[in-house]
């Protein structure tokens, strides 16, 4: 994720914005059902841009598409 911002100023305040809910993410009641999928989330600053990169496993991201499909009553269809 990556947000362009008017000054280096307001780049700090959305890289604080994006900690703060990844570590809501993280910390929540779906955090066993995101298999970990946000704990490993670097923010970061560089002149005007705030980024977010997430480090993820294959099972983390399965896990939390299956939640996601469970949650939403949608069906996932299986490649063979």
């Amino acid at each position: 994720m990556e947000e362009d911002t008017p000054t280096p100023a307001a780049a700090a305040q959305a890289a604080d914005t994006m900690r703060k809910w990844v570590k809501q993410q993280s910390g929540g009641s779906d955090s066993e059902a995101t298999g970990g999928l946000f704990d490993n989330v670097d923010v970061a600053t560089r002149a005007k841009m705030a980024t977010a990169h997430m480090h993820a496993t294959k099972e983390q991201v399965a896990t939390t598409l299956n939640f996601l499909t469970r949650i939403s009553g949608a069906s996932r269809a299986r490649r063979p």
